[in-house]
């Protein structure tokens, strides 16, 4: 009998992947101590093998202190993550337009990060940006968005998104 296996394309089964959750957007920090204390061998990875996906791929990342090609006391691995969406919800369902919140996921906010190494191949990294010729851009008009109301599962509580 075989079972077929939907979503984790991804995920390559001859690496390790080590968890975490995120339940809140923003930016995270993964400190070389963070490392070793999850016994993640930080001795033997070069920071550019080095890899974060979440909601099934890789997310850019930036190393604080991995140019000398090791990660030492002091180094960690920057990263904007998000919370999750329903992405996940409209999965379920015939058309995302089913979505009964497109705000808010049904089942829980939180969702799970990987990070994994792999050597050889063009890691998503951000790059630092030097260029400070600001005149030279065209400056684009401001425009308000609306605002939608919505209440989640916490009776009472509600968030406002722009």
């Amino acid at each position: 009998m075989s079972y077929a296996q939907f979503g984790n394309e991804w995920i390559n089964y001859d690496q390790q992947h080590y968890s975490f959750k995120i339940h809140e957007d923003g930016v995270y920090r993964l400190t070389y101590e963070t490392l070793v204390a999850s016994g993640i061998p930080v001795g033997s990875i070069s920071p550019d093998d080095l890899q974060i996906f979440g909601f099934e791929k890789e997310q850019p990342i930036w190393i604080e202190g991995g140019e000398d090609g090791t990660l030492d006391p002091g180094d960690a691995l920057v990263f904007y993550a998000q919370k999750n969406t329903v992405w996940l919800d409209s999965l379920l369902c015939d058309t995302p337009e089913d979505v009964a919140n497109k705000y808010y996921p049904h089942y829980n906010d939180t969702i799970h990060y990987y990070l994994t190494w792999n050597a050889g191949g063009d890691h998503l990294r951000f790059e630092e940006e030097t260029d400070i010729d600001y005149p030279t851009y065209t400056p684009i008009e401001h425009r308000e968005s609306g605002a939608d109301q919505y209440f989640t599962k916490e009776f009472g509580k509600m968030y406002l998104m722009r």
